[in-house]
């Protein structure tokens, strides 16, 4: 992951124009300072690059350095404008963590409150650790300055390591970077023995978690984002990433790609097993896409927000295996195709057992929900259906009422019958 920052604040736009961000048309205006420049940026939605904000300067991260320039090349202002923000915001180095593992955004469940001031302390915690206390008493989230200053206090609790930013959402979420690929979220400080209802009154620590958006400590932990190709044109006679200067049309895949033509197809391959192949049509004209990344299928396996599961599977055709070229006309080419072939089932079996663990997984999955929909049922039967023992019990109940009632009411006619029989002996 590379990281760019540049201070719009101490040095503003100079030049307004328009440039071209990894192929995107931005456009800025004289005077744009870092707010601006923040919002012009993640409006733009520049497939593959994440931007945040911190008083002091704007930063931009991606798998390669952007690459900026002049929407028109015979403008002065477009040149110019691009060579302002190439300085900075192109100048990006690659960024590791102490931990070695690669750049994670945390995502909360929960928005920002922006009708809230927030009244209470609050505790950072970064890969499980509980951070220092931090006072955030009397921000207001109205107010667009206590919001950089939430975003400056909050920055300063892991310096350099963790980055605070409010999404482009409304309302906005407060997320978080942390280099080192750890889990950050933000805790009450305390609850204080609160009852319920005092736990969410103002001045009170979860007030001000919940405020944004940290009700539940929970968080969805995004890694692999970022610019993981680059924009390419395919037009008759060439193929082209990014500047059309490029030369290396393989820039933006990984190491060992190569890109053949099938007839009208174009292909892409790599030697960990990637495939890409553009088909193309009748049609003739320029072909423009953006590849963003390669990565697994993500399946939805339950009813809520992150529960998915990730499936990969590799490539497993002859080419892929190896074995397509395998000699047995000589000595040597049958000893070397023992072992290209005992690759090959090695390969396979893997694949397969982890197939297996796919299938295992999904039927577990499946099974939890035919029973989650089992039970759903059965409650819904207790709410709907009629219980046949109260009902019969309350049938027998009335039935014997009305009998008693019955029998008294033939009882109450015969004794008149009795008194005329009486008067008439």
């Amino acid at each position: 992951v590379y990281e760019a920052s540049q201070d719009f604040d101490t040095t503003a736009v100079a030049n307004t124009g328009n440039v071209l961000i990894n192929g995107t048309s931005v456009a800025f205006t004289v005077g744009d300072d870092n707010e601006a420049v923040f919002d012009i940026l993640r409006s733009a939605n520049i497939p593959g690059v994440e931007v945040t904000y911190n008083a002091g300067s704007i930063s931009v991260y991606t798998t390669k350095p952007l690459i900026i320039e002049a929407a028109n090349a015979g403008s002065t202002a477009d040149v110019d404008l691009a060579a302002e923000f190439t300085a900075g915001l192109a100048a990006g180095l690659p960024l590791t963590g102490s931990t070695g593992n690669d750049l994670v955004k945390n995502i909360p469940m929960g928005t920002v409150d922006l009708s809230l001031t927030l009244t209470g302390e609050i505790s950072v915690e970064i890969g499980g650790a509980l951070g220092v206390a931090t006072d955030l008493t009397g921000l207001d989230l109205t107010n667009t300055t206590d919001r950089d200053t939430l975003l400056t206090t909050l920055n300063s609790v892991d310096a350099g390591n963790t980055i605070f930013s409010l999404t482009e959402d409304t309302p906005p979420k407060l997320v978080s970077y942390n280099i080192d690929g750890l889990e950050v979220t933000i805790k009450p400080l305390t609850t204080g023995g609160a009852t319920a209802p005092e736990l969410l009154a103002a001045g009170n620590d979860l007030f001000t978690a919940t405020a944004l958006g940290y009700a539940s400590s929970d968080t969805i932990l995004e890694k692999g984002f970022g610019n993981r190709g680059r924009n390419v044109q395919i037009d008759a006679t060439s193929i082209i990433f990014d500047d059309p200067a490029t030369v290396n049309v393989m820039d933006g895949f990984p190491t060992g790609a190569t890109v053949t033509t099938t007839g009208r197809d174009i292909v892409f391959q790599s030697n960990d097993n990637f495939e890409l192949r553009l088909v193309s049509g009748g049609s003739t004209g320029t072909v423009t896409m953006n590849l963003l990344k390669t990565g697994p299928l993500d399946l939805q396996i339950g009813a809520n927000e992150g529960q998915f599961m990730e499936v990969r599977i590799q490539n497993l055709s002859p080419r892929a295996l190896g074995i397509t070229d395998i000699n047995l006309s000589t000595s040597e080419g049958t000893q070397e195709a023992i072992g290209i072939i005992d690759t090959a089932i090695n390969t396979v079996s893997g694949v397969r057992s982890k197939l297996g663990a796919y299938q295992n997984r999904l039927e577990y999955t499946i099974a939890n929900l035919e029973s989650a929909s089992e039970n759903m049922t059965a409650s819904l039967s207790r709410i709907l259906d009629a219980d046949m023992a109260l009902e019969m019990a309350n049938f027998t109940q009335q039935n014997i009422i009305a009998q008693a009632g019955t029998s008294m009411l033939a009882q109450a006619n015969q004794r008149p019958q009795s008194l005329l029989q009486l008067l008439q002996g």
